[in-house]
């Protein structure tokens, strides 16, 4: 009996039986909907495909250990490192090792139950903060609910798993700087610092940030009543601190040359200049604050209503909460501002994912105002009803705007019957009764949770945002990648066990095919992933590669022949039923279901030699198409690395001559005015007949300034036929709900006879997806010499404004004119011995000097040796490992190792004995203090 009242008594066992209600009642909205908790877009694409390949690693490890961890992936994109790229996603977070227990064809159940094993710890990890700052156990089950459920957590951390884990690890770090302020357990510190590292070096960052503030402001705090010497404080936190970054240095200098030779970081990112943000962003925030909608820049805050009826109690109390008093206030005027998103999110485009401190300060909030209940003044509630008539306003503001997608009003009700609960305890009295103050709690506790289950509800059910409609069916993520080809890829791995590249070709969906090469297990070029190689995707951006994103760098590469050739694609997957328009090189071999395999028999080996020698800086000075037909004929290397011996690249590409007419857009000189969306201009060939070859459109210089939002709805108020006042009524609700986005992303589709491609520019204010070209290249495909006949190539432009550029040009690349080029190449390659995944072999009879090219991404983690002697490395063509050869037999092998794997496996181990020193010294000096 004694155990079982221990138990009820428990806040953590309270807590428990509350989560598996509320996550049942969540769950139970995704099994009527036979629904996984996996995401149809990042979740499926990238977090399953990464957790089920690292599985495969992990457990072809155990099963062979002697065989040892792969540092490289063949699979991973057009090939990369292991840790480096899945230092993001999966190798730091210690949940997704659970999985390991379980058979591989189960990870789409351990996919769901590992998030909700997350979400459980996420209200653990508050509970222990709570207890450490001694709030009482009632407000701290009430803010661990709340914390578990916040809005984060449900709108964007079920879509992304990890990002669950820094709400776990916050809580846990602020615990760690109290044992520093109160000189306790300090080596906890640097424990915390370290798992917060290995994690997710991503959000390590923003905690560290929160963290540093929080430390300053307790201090200050703390040294009122107990005098701390600050100089002691500060240096405790920077040794501990720097230890815990020494212990994690096995991850961190891997992750951190991955981060800065990743395409984040050498394409361009948005980093705008404005100091506000539009007034539809403030607009949103109001309504976000407790409902669920849209979240612009990140912003994601969604709070209990009971959050914001404590508040008053919470700012009345203040003084005696002066660290969090302050925070808050600090928080709250970084929403306003962009350049806090820029900062917070490393400086590489705006994104208010810090904003995850919110579901912590919201569930502080609530304890420190249950806490303090008993002295709610009339004052107090005084400001919850204006706080209240404050949302009743938007409330009725969405009776008139429809369209708005938040639904407050359950929000603004429940607050009122918080109201009306506490202003009934106050007049009765009754906050000094210990079984009144029972039902007081047990009414609140209900009411929050009914709160947390509404916004869910409507975040995800059908009758609200609808986001259970985003996610994938339930026993279909395998399918997902089975079903992509047909099978088509097994055919392939059957036929044909030598080494080779597999790429789709553009008629085949992206959306449903990326990372697929991670699961099907075949060697391919295209990856959607946070981290990737920043040389391939300079190469990528430099060549106007118009499917180019930092995030899928290459995808197909627009199917263009002479970079494909280079890159070693030997088979293509495309559809059955459509002419694909590969190259004169490119055949047949099969239908596999829905889907046809091409074979190349162009493509070019492993390693290559190039007898000429291009300088890099020549190399920029051409245009995209020029870059790829030079990628045939010359080596273009920096001058530190080889010596060139040629200036200039032959030119065999044909200038096709065209006439604009029949346009709908209007075009005036070297500007194209768009008046409506999806006007076209029309390009009409004027040669007799269009040589052999690909045909590409070319826009260079092309840049946009889109009609204003303003421009727009003033122009379509125009058109209401009523009054004036009904007029402005529409200008200022059209205002209210435009996007926050700039306005200056677009898309210009090509057409040509069946072909239509599209090549897309990100909004500048598009945090994950902005980049720049200095020209605009579509590959139309390949056609034999024709007669022209009336050929047009159409360019559609789907938004209205004004579109500015330098030149506009129809070119063919003569593929078979290159024929000589490609087969200098071929004579003079490398012959494959033995390929794996951390080591490549093979022989190379070169009958020229010049520079041998891998088909390896650049990466310092290559060590290469000819003839037994290592040799120097260098990008080649920007992307590509390579170095320089003498003619003759050599032998060649390649070795790879995770670039400052080593290293940092030295500061690790130097960190784990300076803690343990450390830790040892201290308890000596404890025990010394006790025995005096």
């Amino acid at each position: 009996m004694k155990i079982l009242e221990r138990i009820k008594k428990s806040t953590v066992c309270i807590y428990t039986g509350l989560f598996l209600i509320l996550i049942s009642l969540f769950l139970a909205l995704f099994f009527i909907k036979n629904k996984t908790l996996i995401w149809d877009y990042d979740g499926i694409n990238q977090h399953f495909s990464i957790l089920y390949n690292y599985n495969e690693v992990i457990r072809n490890f155990i099963s062979n250990p002697s065989d040892g961890l792969p540092q490289w992936s063949w699979s991973i994109g057009y090939g990369s490192d292991l840790l480096g790229t899945y230092a993001y996603y999966v190798l730091g977070d210690l949940f997704d090792y659970i999985s390991l227990l379980f058979p591989l064809d189960k990870l789409e159940i351990v996919y769901s139950l590992l998030i909700v094993i997350r979400l459980y710890v996420v209200g653990l990890a508050f509970i222990l903060y709570s207890k450490k700052m001694k709030f009482s156990k009632n407000a701290t089950i009430l803010g661990s609910i709340s914390y578990a459920f916040s809005g984060f957590i449900m709108m964007s951390a079920i879509k992304h798993p990890y990002f669950i884990n820094p709400l776990i690890i916050l809580p846990l770090a602020f615990v760690c700087i109290e044992n520093v302020l109160k000189n306790r357990k300090k080596y906890l510190f640097s424990i915390i610092v370290a798992i917060a590292i290995i994690s997710n070096f991503y959000f390590f960052y923003m905690i560290a940030i929160i963290s540093v503030l929080y430390a300053l402001l307790r201090y200050f705090e703390v040294n009122k009543t107990q005098k701390i010497k600050f100089g002691k404080y500060f240096i405790d936190l920077v040794i501990y601190f720097l230890i815990g970054v020494l212990i994690a240095g096995i991850v961190l200098l891997p992750t951190l040359y991955s981060i800065f030779t990743s395409s984040r970081i050498s394409g361009d990112s948005a980093k705008p200049s404005m100091l506000l943000y539009s007034l539809q962003y403030y607009f949103n925030l109001v309504y976000s604050s407790i409902s669920s909608g849209s979240y612009p820049m990140w912003s994601i805050l969604t709070l209990p209503i009971l959050t914001f009826m404590l508040l008053p109690i919470f700012l009345r109390n203040r003084k005696k909460y002066s660290t969090y008093f302050y925070m808050l206030i600090i928080f709250f005027v970084m929403l306003f501002f962009p350049i806090v998103g820029l900062a917070m999110n490393g400086l590489s485009s705006i994104s208010n994912r810090w904003t995850l401190i919110f579901a912590f300060m919201s569930s502080v909030i609530i304890c420190i105002g249950f806490d303090n209940i008993k002295k709610v003044s009339k004052k107090d509630i005084l400001w919850m009803f204006s706080m209240l008539a404050f949302w009743g306003i938007f409330a009725f503001i969405k009776i008139g705007m429809p369209d708005i997608s938040y639904n407050i009003f359950p929000s603004i009700f429940l607050g009122a019957l918080i109201i009306g609960v506490i202003l009934y305890n106050f007049k009765l009295d009754d906050f000094n009764d210990e079984k009144n103050n029972k039902k007081f709690f047990i009414v609140i506790l209900v009411l929050l949770s009914v709160n947390i289950a509404f916004n869910n509800y409507y975040r995800y059910s059908e009758y609200g945002n609808n986001y259970i409609g985003e996610f994938v069916d339930r026993n279909k993520a395998f399918d997902y990648y089975k079903d992509a080809f047909d099978g088509a890829e097994q055919n392939i791995k059957n036929m044909d066990n030598s080494f080779y590249r597999i790429a789709k070709t553009d008629n085949v969906s992206r959306g449903t095919t990326r990372n697929n090469s991670l699961v099907l297990n075949y060697n391919g070029i295209d990856s959607f992933l946070s981290i990737n190689n920043g040389y391939l995707a300079e190469f990528s951006r430099v060549l106007n590669n118009r499917s180019f994103t930092p995030n899928s760098p290459i995808i197909n590469f627009d199917n263009r022949i002479i970079v494909s050739d280079i890159m070693g694609v030997k088979y293509y997957i495309g559809k059955k039923r459509e002419d694909s328009n590969l190259g004169p090189y490119v055949k047949k071999v099969e239908n596999v279901g829905d889907y046809a395999i091409y074979k190349n028999e162009n493509a070019l080996p492993f390693g290559y030699v190039y007898k000429n020698i291009l300088n890099v800086n020549e190399f920029d000075k051409l245009n995209g198409l020029e870059k790829e037909q030079s990628l045939v004929y010359a080596a273009s290397v920096s001058t530190d690395d080889a010596k060139s011996n040629v200036n200039t690249i032959p030119n065999k590409i044909k200038n096709i001559t065209f006439d604009i007419g029949n346009s709908t857009a209007k075009v005036l000189e070297n500007k194209i005015i768009v008046t409506k969306p999806n006007q076209k201009v029309i390009l009409n060939i004027s040669d007799k007949t269009i040589p052999e070859g690909s045909l590409y459109v070319n826009i260079s210089g092309l840049k946009f300034d889109p009609v204003s939002q303003k421009e727009v709805i003033n122009n379509k108020a125009k058109k209401i036929n009523t009054t004036k006042i009904d007029r402005e009524i529409y200008k200022i609700k059209n205002s209210i709900l435009t996007g926050v986005d700039k306005g200056d992303g677009y898309k210009l589709t090509a057409s040509y006879k069946d072909v239509k491609k599209s090549f897309n520019q990100p909004d500048s204010l598009d945090a994950s997806m902005y980049f720049t070209m200095d020209a605009t290249l579509i590959n139309l495909g390949y056609y034999k010499e024709q007669a022209n006949k009336g050929q047009k190539i159409t360019l559609t432009f789907n938004k209205a404004g004004e579109y500015t550029f330098d030149s506009m040009n129809i070119f063919s690349l003569p593929i078979e004119e290159y024929n000589s080029e490609f087969n200098d190449l071929k004579d003079n390659s490398m012959k494959l011995d033995s390929v794996s995944n951390n080591k490549v072999t093979g022989t190379i009879d070169s009958k020229v000097n010049g520079v041998i090219t891998f088909q390896i991404p650049y990466t310092k983690g290559w060590t290469l040796k000819i003839d037994g002697k290592e040799t120097k490395t260098f990008p080649v063509n920007k992307a590509f490992l390579g170095a320089n050869l003498d003619k003759g037999n050599h032998s060649i092998e390649l070795t790879y190792k995770t670039p400052f794997l080593r290293i940092g496996m030295f500061c690790s181990f130097v960190g784990i004995i300076l803690l343990i020193v450390i830790s040892i010294l201290n308890k000596k000096k404890f025990n010394k203090k006790i025995e005096e």
